[in-house]
Formats: structure tokens, C-alpha cells, sequence
């Protein structure tokens, strides 16, 4: 088989030039539709500033559902519950703006950010905020839920709390709840006065920072640091982490039955700790004073610290 007789250079070079000019033609046409300019596409600015008020008579539960925005939870008063969505949204593309939902369904009051538009191209910035205003006496179930956005919690008591976030940042300040339990895909946990019955913490990139803490906890980490400053304790820990550092105050009074574990780390107690079995960095098996309270801690990467809290949390 005679190859260049099968392969024509000119014919394909012919090819190649035609889709050449039929290239420089579209673009030629685009260009003459936006006038030379591809950013020429308007931007509009948006404001948002929506407000729903409602009675609590008869609600249990607060849900609030929120796609992008942070949500600010402020006690306020002893009257009814107020939303304020808010904020500035620039976008180079059809947009419409988001709605505020609030309504009753059954004994749960729902607050919900609904968005009609999903931006799949162009030029898209927001800053939307939603500020949820809780009657201080309201000392029910509250849950928030947050795909894309900070939460914000201050100086509130509440029977449950359940915080959802797929990324973002949750900050608690002076909180007093019953029952709090939290999940993050990606983002931080920052709290500061947290007293609890007992908590649960699900944290799958990000870290944990608790500081005076108290109640029961069951923590699970995939990526990330975790740090838990006890103000008090009489209670039981179990705390597991894939990857990240496990440090752990208790006030110097603290009696517990230790069981800790690091795969690939090390293991303190700065504790007066009667060691069961035998001990070495990995691995710490113990008593302290008494068994009462259990701590368990299992770290496959990182390492174990556990100390006496000896100065006053600021």
C-alpha cells in the first residue's frame, strides 16, 4: 500500500484552513453582536431587603434553611419572631431576586431564603444576610441549616440545637442548651461559653475550638484540629479523628477512666494517671482518682493531649 497516496497533505491542509475561517467568522459575528467587548454583558446591582414577622403560639421548632447567606440568631424582646433578609447581589446575567419564606407547618415555624434563579455562567457576587430575631423567653428547638454561609449564634438557651453546615463558619457566644448537635462538610467551630447536656459534633474538614464547655460529647473529625476547654466537668467523652491534633483541658479537679489511642502520634496526660497495663507513646490506659467519668479518645494521625486547665478561662 502506497501511504502518501493515501494520505493527501493538501487535502487536509485545505480542511484545516476552512475550519480556520469558519472560526475567525463566529468570532467576527460575536464580536459585532457585543460591540468588541465580552464584558460588555451589563451588570446589574441588586438590593435585597425583605422582612416576615410571626407569632411563636403554639411552635416547638424554629427551622431556618438557607442557601447562601449567613445567618445572625439575635434574642431580642418577648414578642414574636422576626426575619430580615438582606444585602447586595451583583450579576452579569438574567437574575431574579431571592424570596423570604416564612410560615407555619404544624409546630414547627419554618424560615426559608428561596432562590429562582441558579447561576450556571456570567459574572455572579453576594452578600446577602439573614438576621433571625428570637424572643429571649423562647427556650424551645431551634434548627439551621446552611449550604453555602457563616451561622452566628449569641447569648441564647434553648431546649435542642441542631446546626447543619455543607461550608461555612459556626461561632457560638454564651449559648445554654439542652441538647446541641452540629455537622460541617467544611468549616470551622468556634464557641465560647457552650453549656450543654450533651453534644455531638460531626466535622468532616475543619476545625474545633471550645472554649469554657460543658456537657457529655461525642465527637467524630475527619481533617482538622480539635481543641475542648472544660469550665467544669462531671461528664463522659468519646472523641474520634482521622486526621489532627486532640487537645483536651479539664479543671485540675477532673476524675476520670482514661482509655486514649494514636496510631500515628503520641499520647500525654499531664494528669496524676495510675496506668493500667503497660504504657507507651501511642497508647494510655488509666485511672485518675476514680473511674467515674470515661474518656475515650482514638486519633489515627495526629496526637493526644490531655492537661489540667490550671489558669481561668479569659
Amino acid at each position: 500500500m502506497n501511504f502518501h497516496k493515501n494520505f493527501n497533505v493538501k487535502q487536509v491542509v485545505m480542511y484545516l484552513l476552512a475550519i480556520t475561517v469558519i472560526a475567525y467568522g463566529l468570532g467576527a459575528f460575536i464580536l459585532f453582536r457585543t460591540g468588541g467587548n465580552f464584558n460588555k454583558e451589563s451588570k446589574t446591582n441588586y438590593t435585597i431587603d425583605a422582612t416576615k414577622t410571626l407569632n411563636l403560639e403554639g411552635i416547638n421548632e424554629i427551622s431556618v434553611d438557607i442557601s447562601s447567606s449567613t445567618i445572625n440568631i439575635i434574642p431580642e424582646g418577648t414578642g414574636g419572631i422576626k426575619a430580615h433578609l438582606y444585602g447586595d447581589v451583583i450579576a452579569s446575567s438574567n437574575y431574579t431576586k431571592p424570596e423570604l419564606e416564612c410560615y407555619k407547618s404544624g409546630s414547627t415555624l419554618v424560615i426559608k431564603q428561596v432562590n429562582k434563579t441558579h447561576m450556571s455562567f456570567g459574572f455572579f457576587s453576594s452578600d446577602i444576610k439573614l438576621d433571625v430575631y428570637i424572643p429571649s423567653n423562647y427556650n424551645k428547638d431551634v434548627k439551621l441549616v446552611s449550604s453555602s454561609g457563616d451561622i452566628n449564634i449569641n447569648d441564647s438557651k434553648f431546649n435542642k440545637l441542631q446546626c447543619k453546615l455543607s461550608s461555612g463558619k459556626l461561632t457560638l457566644n454564651n449559648i445554654n442548651v439542652n441538647t446541641f448537635t452540629y455537622s460541617n462538610s467544611s468549616g470551622d467551630l468556634v464557641a465560647d461559653k457552650l453549656t450543654t447536656k450533651t453534644t455531638t459534633l460531626d466535622s468532616s474538614s475543619g476545625s474545633i475550638n471550645i472554649n469554657m464547655f460543658s456537657g457529655d460529647l461525642k465527637s467524630e473529625s475527619s481533617s482538622g484540629d480539635t481543641t475542648v476547654h472544660y469550665s467544669d466537668f462531671d461528664n463522659n467523652i468519646n472523641m474520634h479523628s482521622s486526621s489532627g491534633r486532640v487537645l483536651l483541658k479539664l479543671p485540675a479537679s477532673a476524675h476520670f477512666n482514661l482509655d486514649a489511642s494514636a496510631s500515628s502520634g503520641d499520647v500525654t496526660c499531664d494528669f496524676p494517671i495510675t496506668v493500667s497495663g503497660k504504657k507507651n507513646d501511642h497508647k494510655l490506659q488509666g485511672t485518675v482518682v476514680n473511674g467515674k467519668n470515661k474518656i475515650s479518645i482514638d486519633v489515627s494521625s495526629g496526637d493526644i493531649n490531655i492537661t489540667p486547665a490550671l489558669e481561668p478561662v479569659l
